[in-house]
């Protein structure tokens, strides 16, 4: 997955032939290793992308994190905004957890619309996704009540506490080489912000 982002003004990068022009920065995850990591590259006043790179280890990428947010003074907050590229992976991720990996654990109680109306005949995910509604998600044995719901927004905020907790499983989620397992942490997360089971 690639995110390419514009710079307000220009700035300047060293690279192999010396100082270019910086327009922006390219952010790219590394499908290609299964350990996973992020690399930055500057791109340039004429869009391309400069002889330079830089790659983070995704089971570090929280301490760079937590060092920008330091030495800007600005905390970095929602790590992930919409794309259709993320609500692809999210929605791959529902359809693989609600299948199989979290079954074991979980009960739809209702679907629901952002209207508050029920959403009968309608995919969960698609509920969740397509129609920016909610999953009311209970306990199956029916012991520990209604655990928690399911949202866009939690989706997005489940894929950072993976990141963030789960590197491994995170940059298996990244490279779509992940499993049931892996669908079920991040499944979890979404609906109770940790991972009680399992």
């Amino acid at each position: 997955m690639i995110h390419k982002i514009s710079y307000k003004r220009t700035l300047s990068a060293l690279g192999r032939n010396g100082h270019i022009k910086q327009s922006g920065i390219e952010v790219m995850n590394r499908e290609d290793s299964h350990q996973g990591h992020i690399s930055l590259s500057p791109i340039t006043s004429k869009g391309d992308i400069g002889r330079c790179e830089i790659e983070i280890p995704i089971e570090d990428l929280q301490q760079v994190i937590d060092a920008l947010e330091q030495v800007s003074g600005t905390p970095i907050k929602n790590l992930f905004k919409e794309t259709p590229e993320y609500n692809e992976i999210i929605n791959d991720l529902l359809i693989t957890a609600m299948e199989g990996g979290s079954n074991y654990w979980y009960i739809i109680e209702e679907k629901l619309l952002p209207d508050n109306k029920e959403a009968k005949g309608i995919y969960p995910s698609d509920v969740v996704i397509k129609h920016k509604g909610e999953l009311i998600i209970g306990d199956i044995e029916g012991q520990d009540g209604t655990l928690g719901k399911v949202t866009l927004d939690r989706c997005y905020k489940a894929l950072e506490l993976v990141l963030i907790n789960q590197p491994k499983i995170y940059g298996r989620i990244m490279s779509g080489d992940y499993d049931a397992s892996d669908a079920d942490v991040f499944f979890q997360y979404a609906v109770m912000k940790e991972v009680v089971y399992g």
